[in-house]
Order: C-alpha cells, then structure tokens, then sequence
C-alpha cells in the first residue's frame, strides 16, 4: 500500500526562500531611495510655503513702515513661534496644517529687508533632510544638513545655491 504525502520538499522550501532573499536584496535599498526622495519633497514644500508666507508679511510689514520688524531667524520648532510678531505668525499659520508640533523652520533675510531663503526639516539639532526654498535640492544625500547651516551668506555659491561643504 502506498500512503500519498503531500507538501514541499526541504529542497523546494529553500530555493524559495533563497529567491525571495534576493528580491529583497534588491527591492529594499529602492524602497530606502524612495523615502528619502519623499522626504526631500515634503521638506521643500513645508519651505516653499514657509517662503511665500513670510515674503506676504514682510511685503505687508514694508507697506506698514514697519521695516524695522523684519529679521532672520534661528531655527525654532513650529509650534514656539511667536503669534504676536507678524512674520512668525505667516510662518506659523503656513506650516500649522502640518500638525502644530511637526518641524523646525528658520530664515534669512537680505540687506533690502525681503526673504533670502526659507529651511524647513524634522529636526534642528543633527544632520537631517533640509528642504529649502528657493534654490531647493534635488538629492536628499546632499539635502543631509544640519538645519540652519546654510544660511549664513558666505555659504552661498555664485548660482545662489547653498554650498553644502
């Protein structure tokens, strides 16, 4: 009498495994580019819109004669920006949608008292994605700063992108 066993053979079981092996192999580094290139696009965003709301107040602020109002800025969590001064609450009410509690901005200001360039990241205090505006970066391994440290003017390069050296 012969008894049917049904299953995989030890053999089958680990050239399947070993091809699976393999595709992760290859698929999860992808997915890790895919994260950080994301990242990178949300940091620019979250700046760009930190930009265009803080060139509105300073433009506002310049109309109102209250030139003397515009000043850069160190980086700060979102959620301590002040509501009383009139660029840090643009910059507050622009990056809010985020979440009151995601994110450190900061920004520099030029000698004609407008917005130079606007940073946004997830953290201030180690090397993280930095999104900027204008001038944004495209490769989220270049993007790898420390929030802030760009914005001193003899970093900038003669096509007004931040040197990251």
């Amino acid at each position: 009498m012969k008894i049917n066993q049904k299953g995989f053979t030890l053999v089958e079981l680990i050239v399947v495994i070993a091809i699976v092996g393999i595709l992760a192999a290859i698929l999860i580094p992808s997915m890790i580019g895919y994260v950080k290139k994301s990242k990178l696009r949300a940091a620019n965003f979250n700046a760009k819109n930190a930009y265009n709301a803080l060139n509105n107040a300073a433009t506002s602020l310049t109309s109102d004669g209250q030139i003397s109002d515009i000043a850069k800025h160190t980086p700060v969590a979102v959620k301590s920006l002040d509501e009383d001064n009139d660029l840090e609450k643009a910059a507050l009410i622009a990056l809010g949608d985020n979440g009151i509690n995601t994110g450190y901005v900061c920004w520099d200001i030029t000698p004609e008292k407008k917005i130079a360039c606007a940073q946004w990241a997830e953290d201030k205090d180690s090397d993280t994605i930095v999104g900027q505006y204008p001038n944004p970066a495209d490769n989220p391994d270049v993007a790898m700063v420390k929030l802030g440290s760009l914005l001193n003017s003899d970093k900038w390069s003669d096509d007004n992108r931040p040197s990251l050296t």
